[in-house]
């Protein structure tokens, strides 16, 4: 059996920590919405760019368009829902710890 040293130690006790603290956020998956606004412009302006438009000259967006070109790209993949929005966003804030 293989020991791990102090520092192999301390770095799987910060993954578990992280874990631990990571884990019930995902419970806010099925939270219900909180600003329907945000979250419906999330839900269609990345439909309409599938479609072919275009933010800022087909459809009023007052956010720049790269969070909805990558959540258009992300619901080709596995469709459009609260969930893949609701991940994505927690990606990007997974990210911003990182």
């Amino acid at each position: 059996m293989r020991w791990i040293g102090p520092e192999q130690g301390a770095r799987l006790l910060a993954y578990g920590v992280a874990l631990g603290f990571a884990l019930p956020l995902l419970a806010w998956l099925d939270a219900p919405v909180h600003r329907p606004q945000d979250e419906g412009m999330l839900l269609v302006y990345p439909e309409l760019i599938a479609r072919g438009l275009l933010p800022h000259r087909d459809f009023f967006a007052i956010y720049p368009p790269g969070n909805f070109l990558l959540l258009s790209a992300l619901y080709e993949a596995v469709g459009a829902s609260i969930a893949t929005e609701r991940l994505t966003g927690f990606g990007y804030r997974g990210a911003l710890v990182v």
